[in-house]
């Protein structure tokens, strides 16, 4: 399932929404909002360009009338833009190679072909369309595998080595800021700490910067007690046994004055 598709630049200001909105007497950006939710819907089902849209839900959402979106939809309908349930000329919109994991697949090959030596240029058969732009997930992918090397070398001096995935994109967003030797050093650091603190997941170190951190030395513990007492040795008055009996016989003769 695509869980994207195109927005050309343009789309907010397109006659033919005007058009529409003038038609069902409804705002522009009412019927903008039902024309990207249609697109994405039509995303979404990855039929060629069928949609799944509930003018009930729409409605809800948007705080409106249903009759509101129906009238959109009819409007949308009589310009062209949707027919049986599916939006027109959805080939032209959206292109094959635009799923995700046909461009993962494409990355991958031009990955390997790299590696082995040979050229990275796209297929000589791939549109000119699917060149018009840099897709997230491309750039994602190249982020991640170029630094593999040098989050190996992070990965093995840090010692929680907890949640791969979501520290690897840490990682390649952590460089940005800083070098990668000043990470592993913050990591080898670290490791060696001596306090008795929770390990600090790998994700979240990289994300909060905290190769940067400068920890306060932890206090010195205070001594064990000896054994066989209390730890109170300093708050008691050891008695001798005679100094208690005299003690005791002066209290007694001063209680029967």
């Amino acid at each position: 399932m695509s869980r994207w598709f195109r927005h050309y630049a343009g789309m907010m200001r397109d006659e033919k929404l005007v058009s529409a909105a003038i038609r069902s007497k409804q705002p522009v950006e009412r019927v903008v909002w039902v024309w990207g939710a249609l697109l994405e819907s039509a995303s979404e089902v990855n039929d060629g360009g069928r949609f799944d849209f509930d003018a009930g839900e729409a409605a809800y959402f948007l705080r409106v009338d249903e009759g509101d979106i129906g009238n959109i939809l009819t409007a949308l309908g009589a310009l062209g833009r949707i027919s049986d349930g599916a939006v027109v000329r959805w080939s032209d919109r959206q292109f094959e190679s635009d799923q995700s994991k046909d461009r993962q697949k494409r990355y991958r090959e031009r990955l390997k072909t790299s590696r082995d030596g040979g050229v990275t240029s796209r297929d000589g058969d791939v549109t000119a369309q699917e060149t018009d732009t840099e897709t997230d997930l491309d750039s994602s992918l190249r982020s991640e595998d170029a630094r593999a090397p040098e989050f190996d070398q992070f990965w093995e001096v840090y010692p929680n080595k907890v949640g791969e995935p979501a520290a690897r994109k840490a990682f390649s967003k952590a460089i940005a800021r800083t070098t990668v030797d000043e990470i592993i050093r913050g990591a080898s650091e670290y490791a060696a700490k001596t306090d008795d603190r929770q390990w600090c997941n790998p994700a979240k170190w990289l994300s909060e910067d905290r190769w940067k951190d400068q920890p306060a030395k932890p206090p010195d513990k205070s001594p064990a007690p000896r054994p066989g007492t209390s730890g109170l040795s300093h708050l008691q008055n050891f008695q001798s046994r005679e100094d208690y009996l005299a003690a005791e016989k002066k209290r007694s003769e001063r209680s029967f004055r």
